[in-house]
Formats: structure tokens, C-alpha cells, sequence
């Protein structure tokens, strides 16, 4: 696997900081339930022009971007799911920075996904955590308790 491959988690990351902050920032002058219909709108939007650049283009992006079909026999109301967490975490990040301050939001956040990862990977990737990655979460729970006490 690339090296650049390990630059999108580090950008995802970012990105979470990032709109987590701003979101904050547009929430005390708008409120949070326009800031959250503001981020869904825009997400509404630049989704539509990814199908769109899929359906006009799709040799120039990879086959799981392509658009497989929209059989509603298909559907389980599990596919809900992911939606809601993206609601809840444009919602719930600036709510949490007001709350909490960054360096608590942010700490507990990556200690909740990377425990939650481990678990995924068990039982959805049919793998076993090392010994070292449970060692590494147990240590970034640690650190994220430290952070909290202050």
C-alpha cells in the first residue's frame, strides 16, 4: 500500500477538527440546528455532483465509487445508520467543544474510535487485534483520562 494511502486517516482527522471547530464558530452566530441543516445541505450538494461526475465519468473513478444500482428491494433500514452519524457528529462536535473544550472532545473522540475499530475489527473483519493494539488503546484511554481530569 502507498504512503499516500496513510495521508487520508491523517486528513480525515483533520477534517473532523476543522469542521468541528467552524461549526462552532457558525453556530454562535446562527444557532446549531442551522449550522447542522447548513453542513446537510452542502453535503446534500457536493454528493449530487458526485453522482453526477460518477455517471458522466466513471472511468476516471474507482468501481467502488461507481453506482452500483438503487434497488429499493435492497434496502434494510440499517443503511439509516450511517446518516445519523454524520448527523450527530456535526451536531455533536461543536456542541462538545462548548461543553468540554477541544483537547477533552478530541482526546475521547479518537479514544472511542479506536476501541470501537478494534471491536470492528473482530467481528465485522473477521481479524484479531494484536496484543500491541490493545496495548495502544489501553494507553491512548490512559492519556485521554489524564486529559479529562485537568
Amino acid at each position: 500500500m502507498s504512503f499516500l494511502f496513510y495521508l487520508l486517516p491523517l486528513f480525515l482527522g483533520l477534517t473532523v477538527v476543522t469542521q468541528g471547530t467552524l461549526n462552532r464558530r457558525v453556530s454562535a452566530d446562527w444557532g446549531l440546528a442551522s449550522t447542522v441543516f447548513l453542513n446537510a445541505t452542502v453535503f446534500f450538494g457536493v454528493s449530487l455532483l458526485l453522482i453526477i461526475a460518477v455517471q458522466v465519468s466513471p472511468k476516471f473513478f474507482p468501481e467502488y465509487l461507481k453506482v452500483q444500482s438503487f434497488d429499493l428491494s435492497k434496502f434494510k433500514s440499517w443503511f439509516l445508520i450511517p446518516g445519523l452519524c454524520g448527523f450527530f457528529l456535526v451536531l455533536g462536535v461543536p456542541w462538545s467543544l462548548q461543553v468540554n473544550g477541544p483537547s477533552k472532545t478530541f482526546i475521547l473522540l479518537i479514544v472511542a474510535q479506536i476501541i470501537l475499530s478494534l471491536v470492528v475489527e473482530k467481528f465485522f473483519f473477521a481479524g484479531n487485534p494484536s496484543s500491541m493494539k490493545i496495548l495502544g488503546a489501553l494507553i491512548a484511554a490512559i492519556g485521554a483520562v489524564i486529559v479529562s481530569l485537568n
